[in-house]
Parts: structure tokens; C-alpha cells; sequence
């Protein structure tokens, strides 16, 4: 690798940025709805100064990290707690063992493995599960990525994976305030940048972002959303978050008013309190820093629903797999299936009908409201099924058909055993009378 291609990459990358950000005039806003605010100030132990928030999809439940805990009187060695979207703690860990500043957190989804940032040693851990499967454990696995300085990427502060990629993104705070990109390298897999191994980073500065409404101060939090496709970066200066293509282009911004005020500091995506499908952003708000007020306790996680980029989708909706039963069997199950991403908020509401489309008499349903119901039919023929989705805006339509065949005919057309049996004599005498001489 030439000794200047990370340098490359971030001139590239900031050429890219200039051209394609637009200007402010034309940068969407998206007012964001604040849902709860969980006091993290209260926890036992509390947490003061929330940073690195993640979803976990392996146990269901939020992952969330303190980076300035350890230097505060109210230190009761705990800097991850494990707990559900409306705050309630299961676990608590101490990650000091290896880092006094666990800053930013993220998961692999496939399972086994956690990346977790330090801005104090400016580096990224890599923790791979061993063979109990538990984090943190005994058994854990850690490498250290911490040629990030060399590569430009100056002070990391949160991170996330791109699965679809397999590339970390970080936010950096440092003289250019950066998106970092690292990529794993040919090997595949994380082993640091050159000469320890072939991981390239590439670097977005955010200055040109100036331009609207204002420079990106502080990135702080960020996390990838797989629907979408983008990156979203919560600025704890502006105290607004941001949301971006994976390349760096600033897409809109997303203002989300809480009373009072807030911080954001760290960022993640998961299920809504309002409503599971809703898909709900949770930031980590640690307020008033430690280093102003030593004695401060005022840590939070605010939830905002945000609507898509891309605007509401429509339902989606299947009827299941055509069937066929036979007479007197008059009764079918149907497995139909619909789901919805939970927009428009409000209402947030989702209502599923079957309905005949069309047959040769009617059909009675055991739920017309329920997706997964029963059919009964009365007089043999084809009938096409149709199961409506409906989220109060757009609607969705799929059909199934079902055959109905008449009972079958009973065997030998109804001649018994006993008359078929004479009529095949009397047949075979028919033929030996026609075969006699004339008397």
C-alpha cells in the first residue's frame, strides 16, 4: 500500500463531501417526536455520563456505556449496563480491566463478537465471545485497533458495524471533526492498518457542512440503519442529529426538542415503546459534563420516533399458499401475514380484512380481522381470497385461492360386488349361445 493512500482517501473523500452536500435552502429538516426520557441519574448504581448506547438483537435489550463514571465519587465500579427500552436494568459489568473510558459500543448482529471505543487511549477494542458465548466473560478474546491516530482518524469517540459491508464507522472529534470508515482489509478481518495489518480507513470531514445551518461541532454518537441504508450522527454542540449516506452526504436534519434541552452523546436504533413496530431512536443525553460540575448526577436516554427518510411505507401483506379440500371437509385454515413499519405516527395503527373477491356462493371467515383465520365454504367451486392491510395512509392487497371440490362418486358407480358379479355371467352365456351349431 503507497505510504499517502490514507491521506488520498480523505482528500478524496472531502473533494466528494464538497460536491455532493447541498446547500442549506435545500437540506431537509425532520422534526423528530420525543417519546419518554429515562433517567439513567437514577440507575443503581446511576450513571452520570451515558456515551455509547446499542441494540443488541442476540438478547433483545440495550446495551449502554459510561465514560467519565470512573472519575466521579459516585464511582461503584459499573460502566455498561445491560437493560430494556423503558430503562429497567438486568445487568451491570466493569470494563476497567482494559479501559477506563468505554466510549462507544456496537454489536455484531450475526452474534460473537463487540467493538467498543476508548477516546482516552484513542482506540478501538475488539472483543470476540469465547466459547461460553457471554460478554464480558473470562473467555473473551480482545484485540486492540489503535492505529487510528496514524491513519487520520484522531480521537475516536462512538462507533457502529455495517453488516452488509462488514465496515466499522466512527465518529472522531478532533481539528477536522471527522467520519471514519474502516474496512477490513483483504484478509477480512480487523487486524489494524499498515504495518500490523492491511485494514484501510478512509475519512469524511464534516467542514463543509458548515454551510448548513451550521458546522457539525462535536459528532459524537452514531449508528448504522440497515433499512435505510444510512448513517445517522447525534452533534452534541448543535445537539441535533444528522443523517447521512454511508459515502458521507449529508441527507437531512433531524431536530428532536426535548424540555430543557439535551445533549446527545451517543445513538442507537431499536424497537419503539409506543408501538414494536416502530423502529425508534434512543439517545444518550450526560447533560452538564463532570470536569464542569465533579458532583453532577444528571445522565439520560431520551426515545424520539422519527419518521423514514424515504416516507411511510405501505403494509406489507401475504395470503398464504393456495389450497384444496374436498366435500364434506368445508373448512380451511388461512395463514395469512401482515406487518407494517409502524408510520404514519400517529396513528401507528395497522388493521388487517379478508374479504371474498370472488366464488359461487359466500364464505364465512372465523375472524375477518385476523390474518390468521379460518374460511368455510358451502357449495364446491374456486374461490379467490383477498387480505387487506391498512395503516390508516397507504394500503396493501394479496390474494389466495382456494378449491373446493364436490364429494367424490362412491366406487363402481354404485353396482355392488354381488350384481357386477352376475352381470359378468350373464354375459359370457350371451356369448356361448351365439357360438352354438343351428339344431
Amino acid at each position: 500500500m503507497p505510504p499517502n493512500k490514507h491521506r488520498l482517501c480523505h482528500t478524496l473523500a472531502f473533494a466528494a463531501l464538497a460536491a455532493a452536500s447541498p446547500a442549506s435552502a435545500q437540506m431537509p429538516v425532520t422534526t423528530a417526536t420525543h417519546v419518554q426520557t429515562i433517567h439513567t441519574s437514577l440507575w443503581s448504581p446511576p450513571s452520570p455520563d451515558p456515551a455509547g448506547i446499542n441494540w443488541r438483537a442476540e438478547t433483545q435489550d440495550l446495551w449502554t456505556t459510561d465514560n467519565e463514571v470512573d472519575e466521579m465519587g459516585i464511582f461503584a465500579g459499573v460502566t455498561l449496563w445491560r437493560h430494556g427500552t423503558t430503562g429497567a436494568v438486568s445487568q451491570t459489568f466493569d470494563l476497567t480491566g482494559f479501559t477506563n473510558e468505554p466510549t462507544g459500543i456496537a454489536f455484531d448482529p450475526a452474534g460473537g463478537r463487540v467493538w467498543i471505543t476508548d477516546d482516552n487511549q484513542k482506540t478501538i477494542y475488539e472483543i470476540g465471545f469465547g466459547a461460553d458465548g457471554q460478554f464480558p466473560s473470562a473467555d473473551d478474546q480482545r484485540f486492540d485497533i489503535d492505529g487510528l491516530i496514524g491513519a487520520g482518524c484522531l480521537d475516536p469517540e462512538d462507533i457502529t458495524y455495517n453488516p452488509f459491508t462488514g465496515n466499522l464507522h466512527v465518529t472522531s472529534i478532533d481539528f477536522s471533526h471527522a467520519l471514519c470508515t474502516i474496512s477490513p482489509g483483504p484478509n477480512g478481518h480487523f487486524d489494524d492498518i499498515e504495518p500490523q495489518g492491511d485494514d484501510v480507513v478512509t475519512i469524511v470531514p464534516l467542514e463543509p457542512l458548515g454551510l448548513f445551518p451550521k458546522a457539525i461541532l462535536k459528532p459524537k454518537g452514531i449508528t448504522y440503519d440497515p433499512i435505510q441504508n444510512t448513517l445517522i450522527v447525534a452533534d452534541r454542540e448543535n445537539r441535533d442529529l444528522f443523517e447521512f449516506s454511508i459515502d458521507g452526504a449529508l441527507l437531512r436534519k433531524i431536530d428532536g426538542t426535548v424540555v430543557g434541552g439535551y445533549k446527545p452523546s451517543g445513538v442507537t436504533i431499536a424497537p419503539s415503546t409506543v408501538n414494536p413496530l416502530l423502529r425508534a431512536l434512543f439517545v444518550t443525553d450526560n447533560a452538564v459534563d463532570n470536569g464542569v460540575n465533579p458532583l453532577e448526577n444528571d445522565g439520560k436516554i431520551h426515545e424520539f420516533i422519527v419518521p423514514p427518510l424515504n416516507g411511510n411505507a405501505a403494509p406489507v401483506v401475504d395470503a398464504g399458499a393456495p389450497q384444496t379440500i374436498e366435500l364434506p371437509v368445508d373448512t380451511v385454515d388461512l395463514n395469512g401475514f401482515v406487518t407494517d413499519d409502524g408510520h404514519p405516527f400517529p396513528p401507528s395503527a395497522l388493521t388487517a380484512e379478508w374479504r371474498l373477491e370472488s366464488g359461487p356462493a359466500g364464505v364465512t371467515f372465523g375472524n375477518p380481522a385476523d390474518a390468521m383465520t379460518t374460511a368455510t365454504f358451502t357449495l364446491a367451486g374456486v374461490y379467490v381470497l383477498a387480505l387487506e392491510g391498512d395503516d390508516f395512509q397507504l394500503t396493501t392487497t394479496d390474494s389466495v385461492e382456494i378449491t373446493v371440490d364436490p364429494p367424490a362418486l362412491p366406487p363402481s358407480c354404485g353396482i355392488g360386488p354381488e350384481l357386477a358379479l352376475l352381470m359378468t355371467g350373464l354375459s359370457g352365456l350371451r356369448g356361448r349361445l351365439r357360438r352354438s351349431p343351428a339344431s
